[in-house]
């Protein structure tokens, strides 16, 4: 049943925390089902998908100027990097939960979405979810780091240092050797 679970499709409300919420709900899920690395990758992919707008999220990350093809090729490595990063985050369960606060308008758009990761012991993080809506449904445009550090800022501070060296390709294969060493 708790596989079930997993792969279900959220509900596109029109309070983008709760998506936030079907989210952690699935995090949750994974983190406590005591499934190996590659069973949580394989669970939270399809959430993951739900709620990020991986496209956009990349095209902020890398700029406008990569050609479709190669913009193809680097948002599915930094879909696969994104998954990853949560599966190994979220490993096991510890007594975790999650909180999440009243939306807030966002300047330019969109809607903020407060939320706290809080650990059985010690200090809880802060993450605030950047929502936009898309294709009829919000989906997470940025993660912001204790409520002020973006997420895309930082990835594209490093990605473009790699696209002027190594350009798409070099990308892409960073992202790959960052999954791989995360996974082990």
């Amino acid at each position: 049943m708790t596989i079930m679970l997993l792969w279900a499709s959220p509900v596109w409300a029109e309070d983008p925390a709760q998506i936030i919420e079907h989210f952690y709900a699935r995090l949750l899920e994974a983190m406590k089902s005591g499934m190996d690395f590659q069973g949580r990758f394989d669970a939270l992919a399809p959430v993951v998908d739900q709620t990020f707008d991986l496209a956009g999220m990349t095209r902020l990350a890398v700029g406008p100027r990569l050609p479709p093809e190669d913009f193809d090729h680097v948002v599915a490595a930094f879909r696969r990097y994104t998954i990853t990063n949560y599966a190994r985050q979220f490993g096991s369960w510890e007594g975790e939960r999650f909180e999440t606060g009243t939306p807030a308008p966002a300047h330019g758009g969109g809607q903020l979405v407060p939320s706290r990761i809080i650990p059985a012991t010690g200090e809880s993080a802060r993450l605030t979810y950047l929502m936009k809506q898309q294709d009829g449904g919000w989906r997470v445009a940025d993660v912001l780091l204790d409520g002020t550090i973006s997420q895309l800022a930082v990835r594209r501070s490093e990605f473009q240092s790699v696209l002027k060296q190594s350009g798409a390709e070099g990308l892409v294969q960073v992202l790959d050797q960052r999954s791989t060493t995360m996974a082990e």
